[in-house]
């Protein structure tokens, strides 16, 4: 009752402006879930690129400038299939450059 279920939509808070909903946009409406969730991986990698593009960075410093000033998509109504989370995402990426990069 109230939206059709078979409609996600993308929204992006800025971590920079935490709990402001002011500064929160809409990314727009996707089909599936599934192309919600690659439209919230799309930003996340985005954010990845930029944030490794200078120098590596260690997994802890990655996930610190995320939480910092990163842009954080959610999914709404939030699927009952996929919980796509951006905080573990990152993490998980984080930890995967990371490894690369320990010597």
């Amino acid at each position: 009752m109230g939206h059709d279920a078979s409609n996600f939509t993308v929204w992006i808070d800025d971590n920079f402006h935490f709990a402001d909903e002011s500064e929160r946009v809409i990314l727009g409406t996707f089909p599936s879930c599934n192309a919600a969730v690659h439209a919230c991986i799309d930003i996340l990698e985005e954010f990845l690129a930029t944030a490794t593009s200078e120098a590596p960075k260690s997994a802890e410093k990655i996930v610190s400038e995320w939480f910092g000033f990163g842009e954080d998509p959610c999914i709404q109504p939030e699927p009952e299939e996929s919980r796509f989370r951006s905080s573990e995402y990152i993490r998980q990426r984080a930890r995967e450059m990371g490894a690369s990069e320990a010597s």
